[in-house]
């Protein structure tokens, strides 16, 4: 890591079968990966090949690496679909392929997440900044209760976020930044109730409740009008919360006096009235 290597991996690296590990981040190799890379290091269980200049597609052939643990790959120009069957890699616990060029014409992009859910140890996904498009399928929901980091903001994703993510009960960061989410069913008392970090900033969504030990909640630049809801503006857990952007109209309730904690407030560019509560000036931190 953190060298200046260049030019392409050379074959003769794939003639080590043993191989354990590979860890070429921070440099500027480029090319394509072997496709028969997973064939190749059998025993493999970490590729870090994070902020190079790797083109092409992401080798299917990853899923013969039956060892795998963690797979890194942020930072390049990968193109094409995610490799559908990297569920078989029951011992996978990260995957990250942020900041690429992942996608397709066709919109169906996100079927790869159905295979993932066959990884029982699974605890991040990262697949931010790239070109995913299409619905987010209902299986995410099924994922294992392992499962800790969902990031897959900065993409082209429209739909609804399947109801049944709250049976993910340890997962503490989900972004879904700037997609195209149109309706949020997040509104059951069950959503979010170990969550830390929560961003949907930029998307479509018109309504959001019922959020319990949330850190960081980003919800600006969306469609949400209406008062600001109650159970939003009064969990005492916030440190930072994001509501600008929006149409919320009346006055800023009275229970953001419930917000102990936190350090910074936007309510900018909506359509609120009258004064600001005295309870504002309770905050130490702010």
């Amino acid at each position: 890591m953190f060298n200046k290597l260049t030019s392409v991996i050379p074959s003769s690296l794939y003639n080590l079968s043993n191989m354990r590990a590979i860890e070429l981040g921070e440099n500027q190799l480029e090319g394509s990966l072997s496709q028969d890379i997973g064939v190749a290091f059998p025993y493999l269980r970490h590729l870090g090949l994070a902020n190079n200049r790797f083109t092409g597609p992401v080798p299917i052939s990853l899923f013969n690496a039956s060892m795998l643990e963690g797979i890194f790959l942020p930072k390049n120009s990968f193109t094409g679909l995610v490799p559908p069957n990297l569920g078989r890699l029951q011992n996978l616990r990260a995957i990250n392929m942020a900041m690429n060029h992942l996608g397709s014409v066709g919109g169906d992009d996100l079927s790869f997440i159905n295979s993932l859910v066959n990884c029982t140890q699974l605890q991040r996904i990262t697949y931010s900044h790239n070109f995913l498009k299409g619905p987010l399928v209902s299986t995410n929901a099924n994922f294992t209760t392992q499962l800790s980091w969902i990031d897959l903001g900065i993409n082209q994703i429209h739909g609804t976020i399947p109801s049944g993510i709250e049976n993910l009960v340890n997962l503490t960061y989900l972004n879904l930044v700037m997609n195209h989410l149109t309706s949020n069913i997040l509104t059951s008392t069950s959503f979010i109730k170990c969550k830390h970090y929560v961003c949907l900033e930029a998307n479509s969504l018109e309504e959001y409740s019922a959020c319990q030990n949330i850190i960081y909640l980003d919800l600006s630049n969306n469609n949400l009008n209406g008062s600001i809801p109650n159970d939003v503006i009064g969990l005492s857990s916030l440190v930072l919360l994001q509501l600008g952007g929006n149409a919320f109209t009346g006055a800023l309730p009275l229970e953001v006096g419930h917000l102990v904690n936190l350090v910074e407030l936007d309510v900018s560019d909506n359509r609120l009235l009258g004064a600001l509560p005295n309870a504002l000036g309770n905050y130490l931190e702010m």
